[in-house]
């Protein structure tokens, strides 16, 4: 695959099959730790995917979108597929490059991948949560829905004729971020809820993002409760936070708004505190620092 006049991406392997089988096998690549492999049974008649994996795969240097880049170099990804061409089954495992822990894994089935009308449906785990998905795309619209029973579900539609325009939201309700995605389930016992919606729109290069969010009873170094309101929106240029309420034992400690401005770096904001103590304040994030009080 090359870009420009630089070589991109460089495979070779072998080839080898027979009335029954063919199969390709990833020798040798310029990329590390990449595996291609794939076998595919009655390859001349009804062709059935034995086994197909990729690990690995640089998805990143397919692409010079900043947006769409930045995942693919967090993230490395191993996938697995096998059944009828018509009804595909798939693992797949999203990892973090920095930190292996922080992972989730989605399983799907691919119903009637070449046809008019395809469908996905299917479960992801990340962290202590399983939540179950269902999509379809057809004529160029790609619309579904997901659902955590944890207290997250969202719907999504995506026009991939008209320059990927998007729309949909996510709805949070009594969602526990400490218990979801605590590193043991031994630490999953904090009070938080997250309330509120996301809603999206814009398209896949050029995301519009507004929300509304509540976040409540929340415990740092065992003070607490705080409770969080904030209302921002949120494109590639610009982060404009509307409105920002913070409170300690529903008492109010810090309100105000912002905006920053991601070409140029300018920021702007105001905010307004009142009776805050700042030892506790210090305290809550730092809690080995005993030398300011007031």
């Amino acid at each position: 695959i090359n870009g420009g006049e630089d070589t991109l991406i460089y495979f070779s392997g072998d080839l080898k099959g027979d009335n029954e089988r063919v199969a390709i096998n990833l020798l040798k690549s310029n990329t590390e730790n990449t595996l291609v492999k794939l076998s595919l049974l009655n390859f001349l008649n009804k062709p059935e995917i034995e086994i197909a994996r990729l690990k690995n795969f640089p998805f990143q240097l397919l692409t010079s979108d900043p947006i769409v880049k930045y995942p693919f170099e967090k993230f490395t990804s191993d996938i697995s597929l096998n059944g009828a061409v018509t009804d595909i089954n798939a693992d797949i495992a999203i990892i973090d490059k920095a930190n292996v822990q922080n992972d989730f894994r989605v399983n799907g089935r691919f119903l009637n991948l070449f046809g008019q009308n395809k469908k996905v449906s299917g479960a992801i785990e990340i962290k202590n949560m399983i939540g179950f998905y269902n999509f379809g795309l057809s004529d160029g619209l790609l619309s579904g829905k997901f659902r955590f029973p944890a207290g997250v579900k969202g719907v999504l539609n995506l026009n991939l004729l008209e320059d990927a325009k998007m729309a949909g939201n996510v709805e949070f309700s009594n969602f526990s971020i400490t218990s979801s995605f605590a590193d043991s389930l031994n630490l999953a016992t904090s009070e938080d809820q997250l309330n509120g919606t996301i809603k999206l729109g814009g398209t896949i290069t050029d995301p519009q993002i507004s929300a509304n969010l509540n976040a409540d009873r929340f415990v740092f170094n065992n003070i607490g409760y705080y409770r969080t309101d904030v209302a921002l929106n949120l494109n590639k240029q610009n982060l404009v936070v509307d409105s920002l309420n913070i409170s300690l034992n529903n008492s109010s400690i810090l309100e105000g708004n912002y905006a920053l401005n991601f070409k140029d770096k300018s920021i702007g904001g105001n905010f307004i505190g009142s009776n805050v103590d700042v030892e506790t304040l210090v305290h809550t994030f730092n809690p080995k620092m005993n030398s300011i009080t007031g």
